[in-house]
């Protein structure tokens, strides 16, 4: 039963051929991720002689949540077309490797990408403006950025399963909708019963129990994705 969920060898298998078959797309994007912030990097640093490291995040945190939700987004787009979707049924393994993989590309190896991006980037800065300030302030909100960015890009990687076509957008308008009803039903209830809560956002945001049910939410979401991929194997769906 085990082999059936999960085989190394299969695994191993479903990587190569991922990553023989999507070879360029990965160099163009990896390209493309170093190519954006080396290019605003040297801008940055042309038209501003005091151009910092804490000049540089906007940049960096724009990068990170916009490239990982777009990255994710396309996790399964080689499921657009029905010779794609047939393609990825007749692969030898489980839904579980395949899932597995996605997930690889699209979180670890992706912030792995960004890291080394971001590195580069800063160095270049420290290159072109050694006397600029490097020291960088710890940011106490920063757990729940992290919580926030995880959540979001579980998000689109669950559009990605969901729509075929341009599921990048349909996931930020979805998103947008339901956020919007959902803070919207917050800001009320706030209102109604909490009117002096505004003052202390920043510290609920800051707040373990806000962060753990994010970390929840998130963790539910990618096992909802897994279902609804795991859902593809029923041919007649598609």
């Amino acid at each position: 039963m085990k082999q059936d969920f999960f085989n190394f060898s299969r695994f191993r298998n479903v990587v190569a051929k991922d990553l023989r078959d999507n070879r360029k797309k990965y160099l163009l994007s990896l390209s493309m991720l170093f190519g954006v912030l080396i290019v605003f990097t040297v801008i940055n640093c042309v038209n501003y002689a005091d151009y910092s490291f804490a000049d540089e995040l906007p940049l960096f945190y724009i990068t990170l949540f916009v490239g990982g939700a777009v990255w994710a987004s396309v996790s399964f787009s080689y499921m657009d077309s029905r010779a794609g979707r047939i393609a990825a049924l007749m692969t030898p393994a489980s839904t579980f490797e395949k899932f597995a993989w996605r997930w690889i590309v699209a979180v670890p190896l992706f912030i792995v990408a960004y890291l080394i991006a971001i590195f580069v980037a800063d160095r270049l800065r420290v290159a072109m403006l050694p006397d600029a300030v490097t020291e960088m302030e710890s940011n106490p909100n920063m757990g729940f950025y992290i919580a926030g960015y995880f959540f979001i890009q579980s998000v689109f990687f669950l559009g990605s399963i969901v729509w075929r076509k341009l599921s990048a957008l349909k996931t930020f308008a979805a998103g947008l909708i339901i956020w919007g009803l959902l803070f919207g039903l917050a800001s009320l209830m706030i209102d109604l019963f909490l009117p002096d809560m505004y003052s202390s956002t920043f510290r609920v945001s800051r707040s373990p129990v806000v962060i753990t049910v994010i970390w929840g939410f998130t963790l539910a979401v990618y096992y909802g994705a897994y279902l609804r991929l795991k859902d593809t194997e029923i041919i007649n769906r598609w």
